[in-house]
């Protein structure tokens, strides 16, 4: 297990604290260091993807490589970097992909 969320309007007090013991009683830790509270609606980024208003969005990074990525692409002349941006290119649109079947269901 990598990372955990838990997110809602109001996160009741004992929660965090059955998460863990949880963890715990399956030989697992967590990391206090790395250990995030939140207040309020603003966006959030958990792991790669933005959280807001209970949708998944990509982060305008995200949009800025793939547009980055077909302008390189427009523009390359030599055939296996051509290939080799598009590959590149395909993964990002992939996950992006992946973010509106979320939003969707």
């Amino acid at each position: 297990m990598d990372d955990v969320t838990i997110s809602g309007t109001h996160i009741p007090s004992g929660l965090i604290w059955q998460v863990e013991k949880q963890f715990h009683r399956c030989g697992l830790h967590d990391n206090r260091e790395k250990e995030k509270h939140y207040v309020g609606n603003k966006p959030r980024e958990i792991t790669g993807v933005i959280v807001k208003e209970g949708e998944l969005k990509l982060p305008n990074r995200q949009h800025l490589k793939m547009h980055q990525l077909r302008q390189l692409i427009h523009k390359e002349t030599d055939p296996n970097k051509r290939v080799k941006l598009m590959q590149s290119l395909k993964g990002l649109e992939a996950q992006a992909q992946q973010i509106r079947k979320v939003n969707d269901i």
